[in-house]
C-alpha cells in the first residue's frame, strides 16, 4: 500500500497519469470521458502539489486535535518516551562500506524526542523502527545516533530495531515498557502520523500521551507553500497513506479508538 500511494503521488506517477489520458485521448479524440479524465487528473495533481491544500486536509482529518508537548503534560510516574521511527536514508559505497541518517520524517522526529525528554525528565527514550531493505541501518539505530549528537545520554536510550511497521513497533515495545517499570508513556511522531499510531499503540494496551513533530514545511516560504513544490507532493503521501492506513489497521484489528 505504501508503494502505491508513494507511486502515484510522485513525479513518475503524474506522468504515467498525464501519458495514459494522452493515449486516451489519440486513440478517442471525441469521447467526453477522456476530457473530463484529463481535467480531473490535472487538478488533483495541481492542488497535491501546493503543499497548503494537503496540509490543511491532513489539520482537518488528523492534526486540528494535537498540539505541541509543554512541561504541564507530563506524567506522574516513571516516564518512558517512546519514539516512532520515520524512514532512513542509506547511501552504499565501494566495498560495501555505507552511510545512514533518518528520512527527514525521522530527523523532525528526533528533535522533537529530545525536546521532550529534557523537558519531562523521562528515565528513558526508547528509539523505535527497523527496515525494509536489510542492506539498510535501522531506523533506531539511526534516530539513536542522532539523539547522542544532540546530547542525549546513550544510557537512557533503549533500541527497538526489529519492527517493519507501527504495529509491530507497538506489539514489541509493549514487553519492554513492562520490563522497565514505565509507569507513563509519552509517544513521539510526526504530528500527521499520530492518530493512527496512538490507535495502534491503544490496541496493544498502551494509551500513551502524543507529542507530535511538526511538518518542518509549515513553516516554509509563502512561496513554497503556495505555489507547486516537490514537499506538496510529500504531504500528500503522507495524507493518503495515514488515512489508508487507518482503515486497514482498523479492518485487521490493530487499531482502537
Amino acid at each position: 500500500m505504501e508503494d502505491i500511494v508513494n507511486g502515484v503521488f510522485s513525479g513518475a506517477g503524474a506522468a504515467v497519469a498525464f501519458l495514459t489520458v494522452v493515449v486516451w485521448l489519440v486513440l478517442h479524440p471525441t469521447s467526453k470521458a477522456a476530457r473530463r479524465a484529463a481535467v480531473a487528473i490535472a487538478a488533483v495533481y495541481f492542488f497535491a502539489t501546493i503543499f497548503v491544500f494537503p496540509h490543511a486536509v491532513g489539520w482537518v482529518m488528523l492534526t486540528h486535535r494535537y498540539r505541541p508537548f509543554v512541561a504541564g503534560d507530563t506524567p506522574a510516574g516513571r516516564v518512558a518516551i517512546v519514539l516512532l521511527g520515520g524512514g532512513a536514508d542509506t547511501v552504499h559505497g565501494v566495498g560495501g562500506t555505507t552511510l545512514s541518517v533518518p528520512s527527514a520524517d525521522g530527523l523532525e522526529r528526533v528533535l522533537e524526542a529530545a525536546r521532550v525528554f529534557n523537558l519531562s525528565h523521562a528515565e528513558w527514550l526508547i528509539s523505535s523502527g527497523g527496515t525494509l531493505d536489510p542492506r539498510n541501518e535501522r531506523d533506531a539505530v539511526t534516530m539513536r545516533d542522532q539523539l547522542v549528537r544532540i546530547g542525549i545520554p546513550a544510557d537512557r536510550i533503549i533500541l527497538e530495531a526489529e519492527s517493519k511497521n507501527t504495529h509491530e513497533e507497538a506489539v514489541l515495545i509493549a514487553p519492554t515498557l513492562k520490563a522497565i517499570g514505565a509507569t507513563a508513556t509519552v509517544l513521539v511522531t510526526s504530528d500527521i502520523h499520530m492518530t493512527r499510531s496512538l490507535g495502534a499503540f491503544r490496541a496493544s494496551g498502551i494509551h500513551a500521551i502524543p507529542a507530535i513533530a511538526p511538518s518542518t514545511h509549515a513553516g516554509d516560504s509563502v512561496r513554497k507553500r503556495f505555489l507547486p513544490h516537490v514537499a506538496g507532493l510529500s504531504r500528500a503521501q503522507q495524507l493518503w497513506h495515514e488515512l489508508l492506513g487507518i482503515a486497514y489497521y482498523a479492518v485487521r484489528g490493530w487499531w482502537t479508538t
